[in-house]
């Protein structure tokens, strides 16, 4: 390399630099310049700025993607048409962006019930199917179930299932399955709400004062709490005005030589006869005997006994009463 293209290499590499510098101290500028108003929810006044950073430099902080989403919820509510429609599609892709850049901080169950969600709240506008949206919350809840857990989201998941069963596109099986997922869980939510109350109301049953932070969770988990349990009243009501004996017995009936060595079929089989009082049925005794055979405990052989001895099976039920006294 001659003296005279080694001083241009040089001064080229200084005119990188210098503008990969300038870059930087102008997305740092602008970042306090969208933060500060998002913060007091001068959010069109955050716009401009926090819509050059994120287009210039997506990996500078998390508060691009904390903060632009508030400043995108505010477009959405504020806006009309093909305007709002935008805003919609912008704040999608904010949350894939953000996966990309933050995945760490961004769950995949939780941001993509959140888009789910969105799609579903703006299904009019953005010409969704019942079919695509019950695909979208399937996709998530089985890809991270453990993060899916808004109560709307989990709501809305199964009032589309119910919306395709009632419109003749599912089947018994696919409903009430999608319900013994959801039903389990909210009750996972409704304990893990339940656990973190119980050390707050032992302090407080105590003597002690809850603290600043300590009070905000209270409130938190009692928010939680109703929400959860008055879903599942809800898919309770609409689950049970579709299920009945007439239609369990084929459906179980059909399914037990598939599944009678799947516990947890068994024991959502035996479950819903039950509630459905669909009980007399030989199809029941089966279930209830061929889960004792696959998760026996003393508590389930007692159930066995019980139920032969509701249909005079005494002496059937004693040997069952028998191996739970060995």
């Amino acid at each position: 390399m001659t003296r005279k293209s080694t001083i241009f290499y040089a001064i080229f590499l200084i005119g990188i630099g210098n503008t990969n510098a300038q870059k930087d101290l102008e997305c740092k500028t602008k970042l306090s310049m969208f933060h500060e108003p998002a913060k007091a929810k001068k959010y069109d006044v955050a716009y401009e700025p926090w819509l050059y950073v994120k287009t210039n430099c997506p990996d500078l902080s998390l508060a691009t993607y904390a903060d632009g989403e508030k400043i995108l919820k505010h477009k959405i509510e504020n806006t009309k048409g093909d305007e709002k429609k935008r805003f919609v599609e912008d704040l999608l892709e904010l949350w894939k962006a953000r996966q990309n850049y933050f995945s760490s901080n961004t769950p995949k169950g939780e941001f993509g019930a959140k888009g789910c969600q969105l799609l579903y709240d703006h299904k009019d506008e953005l010409g969704k199917s019942k079919a695509e949206l019950y695909n979208c919350f399937t996709d998530v809840f089985n890809t991270d179930k453990e993060t899916f857990t808004h109560p709307k989201s989990l709501y809305t998941y199964f009032s589309l299932m119910v919306e395709l069963f009632d419109g003749g596109k599912k089947a018994d099986a696919e409903l009430f399955n999608t319900y013994d997922d959801i039903n389990e869980k909210i009750q996972t939510e409704i304990q893990n709400y339940s656990e973190k109350m119980n050390v707050l109301i032992s302090k407080i049953e105590s003597g002690k004062t809850l603290n600043q932070k300590e009070d905000n969770q209270k409130k938190v988990y009692e928010s939680y709490l109703k929400n959860y349990t008055l879903i599942q009243d809800n898919i309770d009501a609409m689950v049970s005005r579709r299920a009945n004996c007439d239609n369990l017995i084929p459906l179980y009936s059909r399914g037990f030589e598939v599944h009678k060595k799947d516990s947890i079929w068994l024991k959502r089989a035996v479950s819903r006869m039950y509630h459905k009082q669909c009980t007399e049925a030989l199809l029941y005794e089966n279930l209830v005997k061929q889960y004792d055979e696959i998760a026996p405990s003393a508590d389930t052989k007692v159930y066995v006994a019980t139920v032969l001895l509701k249909k005079g099976k005494n002496k059937d039920a004693n040997q069952y009463l028998e191996r739970v006294i060995n």
